[in-house]
């Protein structure tokens, strides 16, 4: 605040599109500076992810004066974990030796400082880590392997992925 905060009673919250709406709880209040909290429940994200705004109201000076404008600021909330949303080999089945790439799709735009794992599984128990070739947008990561010319690499495989986070770390 532009001056020192004496009778200060605000309503400040957290109000989401769903209409959910949160206040936050007083840590400290030291001359021109207030602080609070809010944690966010878990389990309601169709109440709180999306758009959301915190509001802050009813603030007075040492004279008694009301902040003559309330003030709000738009944020955006997160809770949901992203989805694989789409992944996609670059050769057709059944394949022989050779390079083999997998782009993994994402729901939403990820953070590109954490890279994904993954995983081949074949139906013979012999399993290999990918390595990581690197996001190629936004929201798909590409993972390379050379599949050698061996029988144990014969047959179906899996795929797993684990570990790529959104921008809210989910």
């Amino acid at each position: 605040f532009n001056e020192p905060i004496d009778h200060f009673e605000p309503q400040l919250q957290l109000v989401t599109a769903a209409g959910a709406a949160q206040d936050f709880a007083r840590l400290a209040l030291s001359g021109q500076s207030w602080s609070g909290r809010l944690t966010i429940p878990s389990g309601q994200a169709t109440l709180w992810d999306g758009s959301a705004s915190v509001v802050l109201s009813g603030v007075k000076d040492e004279a008694g004066n009301e902040l003559n404008q309330n003030m709000s600021a738009a944020k955006l909330i997160d809770t949901i974990a992203p989805v694989a949303a789409n992944i996609t080999l670059s050769r057709a089945s059944p394949m022989n030796e050779g390079e083999l790439l997998i782009d993994v799709s994402y729901s939403e735009t990820m953070t590109a400082n954490t890279a994904p794992a993954g995983v081949l599984a074949w139906a013979s128990g012999e399993t290999r880590s990918m390595t990581a070739a690197g996001w190629q947008n936004a929201d798909t990561f590409r993972f390379n392997i050379t599949i050698p010319e061996q029988a144990s690499w014969d047959g179906a495989l899996t795929f797993t992925v684990s570990g790529a986070q959104d921008l809210a770390t989910n």
